[in-house]
Order: structure tokens, then C-alpha cells, then sequence
């Protein structure tokens, strides 16, 4: 929240000067979270003036013309401004305004800030199901909740939704109550954003995991049209960049590695996974590779942003770390130096291929580029048939559900492979799946993308 309020206050200049400072401070964890929430990597947009400014008031709005060619201004004060950047962006400024929803029963996206009094917090709102299969209805708001707060939400609406922080639309038609309540919870103060109407329950909803979260726009659009609700739509190259939060995840279990046995542990399964993910982008086997694919579009830009050296940078303290770790005289002190030396260089060395790569994919799929067939051309068959390709598969899932950020990634991912995969290669990983994921997890899932 204060980021977010800062981040509108100062404007693009300044705030690209607080920017370092802010990735400074934070966790990585968590500056990836608020980056992903607010876009603080984006460029700015100036706050509307009446944002900053009170609002005129109606009596000036209506003014009569002798009265706006006066050279005194009225004397009569509108109500104190909403607050800049504490969890109302846009969308939600514009609810506020637009309530069209309230009477014509379509579904509308709703924006409330979470409480502040316990960690998690929720929003203080009380649901049941009447059937199994529908939406749930608030049947209670509670007096100190933020949801009553707010007052966009009220007793007897229905939820349909619930935005996870990758703004993937997740159905709460499926869940049981604890499950939803769990999407309801977060971090105190943060935003959550419901789908949600006034209308009674539908008797066969559609589904609506993962596709993209209706604006308010297009729910309130003219002539009272509600759009449907749209096919979920996996992102295939989470395979990719979600594998860099699987390397992330696995340097962080190294980090935290209670004594010498866990480090030798996970530090072999990190660079194994991490040997599997080079080779998808190097090329390998009958594959030629991420970084061949990006080079033929975008004029050699793999070789000409260092991301083919990156690999070969990162041998020597490698070797180092693997001589250190098969010496059974090193200690977890003696290892520790050097590792973090190798995180600080692996860490930049995955931030630059994410700097190349999340633009070129953007516009390779602006651009109609079939992305699955990129996949399963190019980068796929470079591990498809390798003997560690279970591993590859089951420690993604470990390491996802594990680290999961406060994002869907174990889910983005799993949704990812099992597009590029089809059913036959989809068939040969779910028992890895099943293997890495804890039941829980697994199960939901399993409900949202049809794993099986």
C-alpha cells in the first residue's frame, strides 16, 4: 500500500530513481509479489487530477452561467478525496462511480483492501453453498470487516470468483469452503478482487478457472450485456519462466539447508533441474533451444545480451561449489561463502534472461506466433527423452507448490506442460505430478485444470 500510494505520488521520474532502492529493501519474494499486484516495473501513469484534488461538488457541476463567470469561487466544499494508491487503482475508482451491476444482476469485478488486525486477514464476510456446483452467497458481513467497509459488497450478493495474484480468474464453483476461504486470506492491508453478482446463484455455470479477469468495463458495458465467460487458456511458456522459480525455490532450499547432508542433497537436485533447464534453452538431443528461436527473430539478441556466456560465467564457481560439496570434509561454514557468491551470480543470471525473454514472448504472441509449436518444435524435445525427464517434471512440482510466492506457480506450470505435452506425453507425467505435489494441492488442482 505504501509503495502503491508512493509509487502515484512521485510520478515516473522520481519514481524511477526510488525504484533500486525499493528492489533493495524488499525480499525477492516479496518485491516480485508487489511488482506483479501494482506493476511497479511499469512505467507510471500520472494520477488524474481528480484523484489528487477533491472532487467538484454537484452545485458546482450545475452551476448556472452568471454564477461560473463569477471571479469568486463557490464557497461550498466537496466531500475529503478517496485515497491515492492504498489498493484503489482504476478499475476500482470507476466502480465506485458505476454500480449499474446492483440492479441488473451481472457479474461485476469488486476490489476490497483486507483487513489489518491479524496475519492473514481476510475480509470479514460469512458464505454458504446451497448447491453443489453454483456460486456461494455472503449471508452475513461482519461489523468490523473491511468488506462492510467498503460498502461494495452486501449480504446476499454471490461470489463467483476469486483473483489469484497472477489476476487468473479462479472459480469457487468446485471448492469447498475452506478452499475459498484460503483465496480469501493474504497479507494485512493487501487487495483481493471478487467476481461477483446480485442476481441469484446460475444453475449450470460455466467454468471460469484461469481465464482472465473480466474488467469493469466490460461488465458494466452499455445495454446491460454480459460478456461470458472465457475459455481457460493456459500460458505455455510458464514452462519456461516458471522453471526460473523452480531454480529460485531450490537455491533457496540450499540457502536454508539445515546442515552438510541437506546441502549435498539439494544442491545435487538444483543442479540437475538446473543442467535440464539449460539444455531447453542451449539446445539439446532434438531440440535446438529457447535461445535458437529468440535469436532468429530478434537479431541474434540471446548472443547479443550475454545470455549464452551467462551459462559458461557460471562454471567455475560451480565446479568450486561441486569439489567443496564431494569433499566430506567441508563443512556447512566453509560452503557458505562460496554459495552465496554463486546465488548473487545465478540470481543476476536469471534476471537478464527474463529481462530478454518476457518481451520477446510478448510480442511472439502479439505477433500470432504458435507458441505450442514453438514448444514442442524447438525447446521440448531437448529433455523429452532424457532419463531425468520424471525429475524434471516431479521436483518442478515440489519446488512450485513449495515456493510458491503467494502466486498459482505450481498450477501456471502444470497447466503449461500439459498443453505442450497432449494427452499421451501428459499421461507419462502425471504420476510424477502426483508424485511432487502434496494431496491437497493436487486435488485442487486437479479441479481447476482437469489434470486427469
Amino acid at each position: 500500500v505504501f509503495l502503491h500510494a508512493l509509487m502515484a505520488v512521485c510520478g515516473p521520474e522520481r519514481w524511477a530513481r526510488c525504484l533500486p532502492f525499493v528492489r533493495a529493501g524488499l525480499t525477492p519474494q516479496t518485491y516480485a509479489q508487489i511488482n506483479a499486484e501494482i506493476g511497479m516495473e511499469m512505467q507510471p501513469q500520472p494520477v488524474p487530477q481528480q484523484q489528487v484534488m477533491m472532487p467538484m461538488p454537484q452545485q458546482q457541476v450545475a452551476m448556472s452561467p452568471q454564477l461560473a463567470a463569477s471571479p469568486v469561487p463557490p464557497t461550498v466544499m466537496a466531500s475529503p478525496p478517496p485515497p491515492v494508491g492504498g489498493g484503489m487503482d482504476a478499475e476500482a475508482a470507476q466502480f465506485e462511480e458505476q454500480q449499474q451491476f446492483r440492479q441488473s444482476g451481472e457479474q461485476a469485478l469488486v476490489q476490497v483492501n483486507r483487513g489489518v488486525d491479524t496475519n492473514p486477514s481476510g475480509i470479514g464476510i460469512s458464505f454458504t453453498k446451497t448447491v453443489n456446483g453454483q456460486a456461494y452467497q455472503i449471508f452475513k458481513l461482519h461489523e468490523d470487516g473491511s468488506a462492510k467497509r467498503s460498502g461494495k459488497i452486501a449480504e446476499g450478493d454471490w461470489v463467483h470468483g476469486v483473483l489469484d495474484p497472477a489476476g487468473s480468474t479462479v472459480s469457487v464453483y468446485a471448492l469447498g469452503p475452506p478452499e475459498v476461504s484460503q483465496l480469501l486470506l493474504g497479507p494485512p492491508g493487501s487487495v483481493v478482487k471478487l467476481i461477483i453478482s446480485k442476481d441469484k446463484a446460475p444453475a449450470a455455470p460455466a467454468p471460469m478457472q484461469n481465464q482472465a479477469a473480466p474488467t469493469v468495463q466490460a461488465v458494466t458495458a452499455a445495454n446491460g450485456a454480459t460478456p461470458g465467460p472465457a475459455k481457460p487458456s493456459p500460458e505455455v511458456f510458464a514452462v519456461m519462466r516458471n522453471g526460473h522459480e523452480v531454480i529460485r525455490g531450490l537455491m533457496k532450499d540450499c540457502e536454508t539447508a539445515p546442515d552438510m547432508a541437506m546441502f549435498r542433497r539439494d544442491w545435487g537436485c538444483l543442479m540437475k533441474w538446473q543442467e535440464l533447464h539449460a539444455m531447453q534453452e542451449d539446445g539439446a538431443a532434438g531440440g535446438r533451444g529457447f535461445f535458437a528461436v529468440i535469436n532468429e527473430r530478434f537479431q541474434n539478441v540471446a548472443h547479443t545480451r550475454g545470455m549464452h556466456a551467462a551459462h559458461a560465467n557460471l562454471q567455475p564457481i560451480e565446479q568450486q561449489l561441486v569439489q567443496m560439496v564431494n569433499d566430506p570434509r567441508t563443512t556447512l561454514e566453509m560452503v557458505r561463502p562460496v554459495y552465496a557468491q554463486f546465488m548473487q551470480h545465478n540470481e543476476a543470471h536469471l534476471k537478464n534472461e527474463e529481462d530478454v525473454m518476457m518481451p520477446c514472448i510478448k510480442e511472439m504472441k502479439e505477433g500470432g506466433v504458435n507458441l505450442v509449436q514453438v514448444l514442442q518444435t524447438d525447446i521440448m524435445p531437448c529433455i523429452w527423452d532424457n532419463p531425468d525427464f520424471g525429475f524434471w517434471v516431479q521436483q518442478a512440482a515440489v519446488s512450485l507448490e513449495k515456493h510458491h510466492g503467494g502466486q498459482p506457480r505450481a498450477r501456471v506450470f502444470l497447466h503449461a506442460l500439459m498443453a505442450v505435452c497432449g494427452p499421451e506425453r501428459w499421461a507419462r507425467c502425471l504420476p510424477f505430478v502426483r508424485a511432487g505435489l502434496t494431496p491437497q494441492t493436487y486435488a485442487q488442482i486437479n479441479a481447476q485444470i482437469g489434470m486427469e
